[in-house]
């Protein structure tokens, strides 16, 4: 059994995180019912796919005990087609490779700094895309980065990277992607250091209070500046020491570095 202090704060904590997704979702026109829906598939899948007996086939009797939902829920549920964002996911995922190898693959470099590349030929952008994208064209790619100003095309038509990272401009969908994918990751991290703390995941952030607001803007600006420069050298240490896989057994790493700010003038003044 849980102990009682245990449940009441991942009672809160499950506020706490709902509450900032239900601002998204009620500023998109998305209301409690659907929510409702995404919430029973959620749960369903989860006990389906990872909380069968050992050595035995998930069955809808103990999907319905685990969940608290109805037998026909459960039935009604599995019977439907699962969610999958997966294509969308892929999509962001091989652009945001490209511009990794980019900066990390030394073909692609002089000096640690990427080189403008040719669209055709030997180390050019096409074999740069060959080899991070998997099956999506340097064309679908070129023409991405272009749309969010990460490359740019030179006189003599080579490209040139402008940007170290992909960050969508003003796509809604790609964006609602990242957020679905970058959360899922932090709560699974957060999730195996509770039950693993032995072999615990890095999980740190550093945050300060009472910070006068008009330091805000050159804060933000070196902030990014330094998260930028070490997520390089950490792309850099992957590149280096990563062995690409070669059989059925596959992994994925990595490390994420969000800004974030908010006003605590009205919890400050609570306490004074």
């Amino acid at each position: 059994m849980k102990s009682n202090a245990l449940i009441t704060a991942l009672v809160k904590a499950s506020y706490t995180i709902l509450y900032a997704l239900a601002r998204i979702l009620l500023r998109h026109g998305i209301g409690f019912t659907a929510f409702n829906e995404i919430a029973r598939r959620a749960f369903i899948d989860v006990a389906h796919n990872e909380f069968a007996l050992p050595g035995r086939k998930q069955t809808v009797s103990r999907i319905s005990a685990l969940t608290g939902l109805s037998r026909k829920d459960v039935g009604l549920v599995l019977k439907q087609e699962s969610l999958d964002d997966g294509l969308n996911n892929i999509h962001i995922n091989r652009v945001a490779r490209v511009i990794s190898g980019w900066l990390s693959d030394e073909q692609f470099q002089d000096h640690h700094q990427p080189l403008d590349l040719p669209f055709e030929g030997d180390s050019s952008f096409s074999s740069l895309v060959k080899r991070y994208s998997g099956d999506l064209t340097p064309k679908t790619i070129a023409d991405e980065l272009m749309r969010i100003n990460a490359i740019s095309m030179l006189p003599g038509g080579k490209l040139r990277l402008e940007q170290h990272a992909y960050v969508p401009k003003d796509d809604l969908l790609q964006k609602t992607s990242i957020l679905g994918s970058d959360v899922a990751d932090l709560i699974a991290t957060i999730d195996h250091n509770m039950v693993e703390p032995e072999q615990a995941y890095f999980q740190r952030k550093v945050s300060y209070q009472n910070i006068d607001e008009a330091s805000i803007n050159g804060l933000h600006h070196d902030l990014n500046h330094l998260s930028q420069q070490y997520l390089e050298k950490m792309q850099a240490t992957i590149r280096e020491k990563a062995i690409v896989a070669t059989g059925p057994r596959k992994k994925c790493l990595g490390v994420g570095i969000y800004y974030f700010e908010k006003d605590i003038s009205d919890e400050t003044d609570e306490k004074k």
